[in-house]
C-alpha cells in the first residue's frame, strides 16, 4: 500500500488555489463567510457562543438562526469540494450538486454526531458510579474519573474525525453513495493512513487555532479601544465579526481544498477498479 503524502496535497492545493481560485473564493465567500460574519455581527464570540447559546436554550431565534446557518456552510464545504476535486464546472454547478448531495452529508454528520454522543453518555456514566451520589460539586471537578471520561471523548472524537469525517465532504460530493455507503467509503479509504492524517489534522487544528485566537484578540482589542465595547449589532462587533469571517473562510477553504487532494490520493492509493463518480 502507498503512502499518503501530506506535502503532495499541500502542492496540489496550492495548484488547485492557483488554477480555480477566483471560483473557490466566490463560493467561500458567499456561502463559508458571509453566514459567519452576519452570526459574528449579532453575537459577540461568532458562532461559537452562537452555538453556546442555542445549547443552553437561551434563544429559539439563536437556535433557528444557527441551524439555516450550518445548512449554508455545510453546502459551502460541499461545493468548494467539488470544485477542488474536478472536472471543471461553474460556480452555479458546484453549488447545485452540492444541494443535492446535502442530505446524505447531513445524515452522516447525524451518524457520526450519534456516536460522539454515545461517547458522552458513557462518560457520563463512568462519572456517575465512579463519583457516588453524595459527591461534591468541587470533589467531582478534581475527581480521576471525569479526566478519564473527557480522555475518552476527546479520543473517540479525533478517532471519527480522523477516519471519517475528514473524507465525507469529499467522499459525498465525489460517489454517488447513500449514508451507509459514504461511511463505509470513508472508513476504507482511511485504513492504514490514520497516523498520517491524523498528524495533519491535529498540527492543522492547532495551527491555525493558535493563529486565528491570535488575530480574533488583536482585532477584538483594537475594535473596543476604537468603537467602543463587543454588544450585539455595535461597531465594534461588526469588525470582529468582518475580520473573524475573513480569516476563518480562508482557513476552512485551504482545510477542504487540502482534504480533497488527499481523497483523490487515497483514491489512487486504493486502485479501485474504476474511477470514482465526480457528480456530474
Amino acid at each position: 500500500m502507498g503512502k499518503l503524502s501530506i506535502s503532495r496535497a499541500w502542492d496540489e492545493a496550492r495548484a488547485v488555489l492557483a488554477r480555480d481560485g477566483r471560483l473557490l473564493v466566490t463560493v467561500a465567500l458567499a456561502l463559508l463567510v458571509l453566514p459567519a460574519i452576519i452570526v459574528g455581527a449579532a453575537i459577540p464570540g461568532g458562532i461559537g457562543a452562537a452555538m453556546f447559546m442555542a445549547l443552553q436554550g437561551q434563544s429559539v431565534p439563536m437556535f433557528a438562526l444557527l441551524f439555516v446557518v450550518l445548512v449554508i456552510m455545510l453546502v459551502g464545504q460541499l461545493a468548494v469540494t467539488r470544485l477542488a476535486i474536478g472536472p471543471s464546472v461553474s460556480v452555479g454547478g458546484a453549488i447545485a450538486h452540492a444541494v443535492r448531495r446535502l442530505l446524505v452529508y447531513i445524515g452522516v454528520g447525524l451518524l457520526v454526531g450519534a456516536a460522539i454522543m454515545l461517547a458522552l453518555i458513557a462518560g457520563a456514566i463512568i462519572i456517575g458510579l465512579a463519583s457516588g451520589p453524595s459527591v461534591t460539586q468541587q470533589q467531582l471537578e478534581t475527581s480521576p474519573a471525569v479526566a478519564i471520561a473527557v480522555l475518552v471523548m476527546v479520543l473517540v472524537y479525533l478517532f471519527l474525525l480522523t477516519r471519517i469525517i475528514s473524507m465525507a465532504a469529499a467522499v459525498t460530493s465525489a460517489e454517488h453513495l447513500g449514508v451507509i455507503g459514504t461511511l463505509r467509503r470513508c472508513w476504507s479509504l482511511t485504513r492504514g493512513h490514520f497516523w498520517r492524517l491524523f498528524g495533519f489534522l491535529v498540527t492543522f487544528f492547532i495551527g491555525t487555532g493558535i493563529l486565528l485566537f491570535a488575530i480574533s484578540s488583536v482585532v477584538g482589542l483594537a475594535a473596543e479601544l476604537l468603537f467602543g465595547k463587543l454588544e450585539p449589532m455595535a461597531a465594534s462587533t461588526l469588525v470582529v465579526g468582518l475580520v473573524d469571517g475573513v480569516a476563518s473562510g480562508a482557513v476552512t477553504l485551504l482545510l477542504w481544498v487540502m482534504l480533497a487532494g488527499i481523497y483523490v490520493q487515497l483514491t489512487s492509493v486504493a486502485a479501485q477498479p474504476t474511477v470514482p463518480n465526480s457528480g456530474i
